[in-house]
């Protein structure tokens, strides 16, 4: 159920085709979330946690643990956003990174490293979950969000 439902998701708002082989594939992901549940996240969402967790490992940090909450909530304003054309961070109390047409997930990493409030919210010590999304939007480009919590 929760396989076919995420498989719909993607088709109905259209996940970024983007140039890394494992978001190519389109199969969703399994994952245990920090609460110990099993969730699927699209190809594209869990590679951008990859990318977090690998450059957290490189600074010495621990990884972060998928939330089912923010996930939920990351995909929701990343939705947002993309329906309305609008990069514009949310209201919920979460530290959250975002961004808009960037073409796949190691040009948006580069983009939010390269930025210091950005790369702050990645690198962040007090940080133990996180969520992220990206959704096309109507006139092709793709927005990104990731949350981050305690």
């Amino acid at each position: 159920m929760q396989r076919a439902l995420a498989l719909t998701l993607a088709i109905l708002v259209g996940l970024p085709a983007v140039s890394a082989a494992a978001e190519k594939k389109g199969a969703a992901v399994e994952v245990v979330t920090a609460s110990a549940k099993k969730i699927l996240l699209f190809p594209t969402e869990d590679l951008l946690v990859r990318y977090v967790n690998g450059t957290r490992k490189r600074y010495g940090l621990p990884e972060l643990k998928v939330c089912e909450n923010l996930m939920g909530s990351a995909r929701q304003h990343c939705y947002w956003m993309a329906g309305s054309g609008s990069l514009q961070h949310t209201s919920a109390q979460v530290a959250e990174n975002i961004a808009q047409g960037q073409r796949d997930t190691t040009e948006v990493m580069h983009s939010w490293m390269n930025s210091p409030g950005h790369r702050a919210n990645i690198l962040g010590g007090g940080y133990s979950r996180i969520g992220a999304a990206a959704y096309r939007g109507a006139g092709g480009q793709i927005f990104w969000c990731l949350q981050f919590s305690h």
